[in-house]
């Protein structure tokens, strides 16, 4: 599509990456809805009544500029990822599977760690700015953004962007991660899926798709296509059901997939392992479904072995200590964060070393407290410190920032009372108050363990302090 069309007079002076970021920015909302919106799809509530969605649902609307943009996501086959524990990690060891295989892949995940062009990769590597900021404006004019009768928000303008990059690049095929649920994202709009995975599935953005875990399960099941492959890691009894009850309505059997007995050489964390097997399987199904040969047992070691995926389960180490990062941003993947950290940190030879826990969740969509109760109770190695931090002042209301900080101290003071707590708002503040206490403490000891998790803006914003190339 030709950037060439005429602009309106509030077009962007300027058409570069920055006014690109600034765009999507300005469509970004500081809080979720948290009551129902106005829908105009078929059906609003479960046959119990209760509503199947808060606020206006994602795909609404996503039919019609998609048809302003010459329907691009009809042209791709499209690997569809869902869940709330390690969906994108799942669909980033598809990438590299089906990359390993010969085909031209796109990914598109969120959030990114360090900027925006992370989110869309072809072959695994992310959109040069220049390349963003071109295509991004092809669909800015395509939609005719300047009218303000058509208005994505941020996550569906990003998926647009998506679908048309991918298009556009002529990918063998693209892997997409919904945002949240699944029956109503944004990414959901997509006609050729040829498989649906899902990952593990807890208690997650509960005001949007609960308030019960099968609830939840409907949401995330939404992917699953007739004439597509479906596949899940393995759940719990109720949540099992509600994918197979789905699946059964697309006439679609859910293959449930067992952890793999096979993969302690690939290096992969013991947590990662089931992704990789999940991941595998659909790996294989899209092989098959193109006439290749399935994945050899070299071939998945090789791809593992080389396989990246930055801030999560991620050690790096300094100089003042090693730090362990992990953007768990729900109940259930910080405890299995916690788990990982526990034994990394536990399996370091030598002297015992003091541990700081670095802890920012700024989303009102979950429970943060919740999810620090459910860290500290996963961990099975202590804690001396803890750094309670935030990662965007800049977008979030100072009292209410604050207010989240007092709820987490008094958490943390009441589950680890022989632990010191510190409260830096600001991010760089909180990092050179670990390197503190680290200095404080290494007189005779072995380096210290900075454990940092809650979000993966935490963890991408430290890594950029860090200077560590993502």
């Amino acid at each position: 599509m030709s950037s060439t069309v005429e602009h309106s007079s509030d077009m962007p002076p300027t058409r570069d990456f920055k006014a690109a970021i600034a765009i999507l920015r300005s469509r970004a909302r500081l809080r979720r809805p948290t009551q129902l919106g106005t829908s105009t799809l078929p059906s609003a509530a479960f046959p119990n009544g209760e509503p199947q969605f808060t606020g206006k649902p994602p795909i609404q609307g996503m039919e019609g500029w998609l048809q302003l943009l010459g329907h691009p996501h009809e042209k791709l086959s499209v690997v569809h990822i869902a869940g709330t524990k390690g969906k994108g990690s799942t669909a980033a060891m598809v990438e590299s599977f089906l990359r390993s295989k010969g085909l031209r892949t796109g990914l598109y995940t969120s959030p990114h760690l360090v900027t925006q062009t992370e989110r869309f990769r072809i072959n695994f590597k992310p959109l040069a700015e220049e390349a963003f900021a071109k295509y991004f404006f092809e669909v800015y004019d395509g939609l005719g953004l300047s009218d303000e009768v058509i208005s994505p928000r941020y996550l569906q303008l990003q998926a647009l962007v998506a679908f048309y990059v991918f298009a556009r690049e002529k990918v063998d095929i693209a892997i997409c991660e919904t945002h949240h649920g699944g029956e109503f994202d944004a990414t959901n709009i997509i006609r050729n899926t040829i498989a649906a995975g899902i990952t593990p599935i807890g208690m997650d953005h509960v005001f949007q798709l609960g308030p019960s875990i099968e609830n939840i399960a409907w949401h995330k099941a939404g992917i699953i296509k007739p004439g597509a492959s479906a596949f899940s890691a393995v759940q719990s009894p109720e949540v099992a059901r509600v994918l197979a009850e789905r699946g059964a309505e697309k006439g679609v059997t859910v293959n449930f997939v067992p952890r793999r007995q096979d993969l302690d050489e690939t290096g992969l964390p013991d947590l990662q392992q089931q992704n990789c097997s999940l991941a595998i399987a659909i790996s294989d199904s899209v092989l098959e479904k193109r006439s290749m040969e399935p994945l050899s047992q070299g071939q998945i070691v090789d791809a593992m072995r080389q396989f990246r995926w930055p801030g999560r389960f991620q050690t790096v180490r300094g100089a003042d200590g090693t730090w362990f990062l992990d953007g768990a941003h729900n109940e259930l993947s910080i405890e299995r964060s916690a788990e990982w950290f526990s034994e990394a940190s536990a399996a370091e030879s030598g002297d015992e070393p003091p541990r700081i826990l670095i802890y920012s969740h700024l989303s009102d969509s979950r429970d943060g407290e919740g999810m620090l109760r459910s860290l500290i109770g996963a961990l099975r190695v202590p804690l001396q410190h803890v750094v309670l931090t935030t990662y965007d002042l800049r977008g979030l209301e100072a009292e209410r920032a604050e207010d989240m900080l007092r709820r987490y101290d008094k958490v943390c003071r009441n589950h680890l009372p022989d632990a010191t707590v510190w409260i830096k708002p600001d991010i760089e503040d909180a990092l050179q108050c670990a390197r503190n206490v680290c200095k404080d403490t290494t007189a005779g000891k072995a380096p210290p363990h900075i454990f940092i998790t809650g979000s993966l803006y935490l963890v991408g914003r430290v890594l950029k302090v860090l200077d560590v190339k993502i």
